[in-house]
């Protein structure tokens, strides 16, 4: 017996098969180019369950006549999914890029007091004592 292949086998990852490797949602959302890669829908991490995710998306469907504007798919995902590894965000201060303040302020203040850490310490191992 030959083995199967397609979506009634090993293409139901985690559940989210029917979403991420085939069928109509992900079928729509890569055709309207919401994002520049194929990739970065299938990355994403759901918020709601499969069962729901798709549930909510053919309710979209069906109220927009099959015809979902790439606003309308847009707000979907928005809704339904969040990428993995994103930034926070909310706080007193905005996200900020590059080395950071806190890598510079530690080389800075190691700069300045390393060598008092170090001095009269002889050894190396975890737990010594310095002499």
């Amino acid at each position: 017996m030959a083995a199967q292949t397609g979506p009634t086998t090993n293409h139901k990852i985690n559940g989210n098969g029917e979403i991420y490797c085939y069928g109509d949602l992900l079928n729509t959302i890569q055709m309207a180019k919401l994002f520049e890669d194929s990739k970065t829908f299938v990355d994403m991490k759901l918020k709601q369950t499969p069962a729901k995710t798709l549930a909510d998306f053919e309710l979209l469907m069906e109220a927009k006549n099959r015809t979902p504007s790439r606003e309308d798919l847009q707000k979907f995902v928005d809704y339904n999914a969040e990428e993995f590894g994103g930034h926070g965000g909310g706080g007193e201060y905005g996200v900020q890029t590059g080395f950071g303040w806190s890598n510079g302020v530690i080389i800075e203040w190691l700069s300045k007091h390393g060598r008092e850490l170090s001095e009269g310490y002889v050894g190396g191992g975890a737990g010594e004592e310095p002499q």
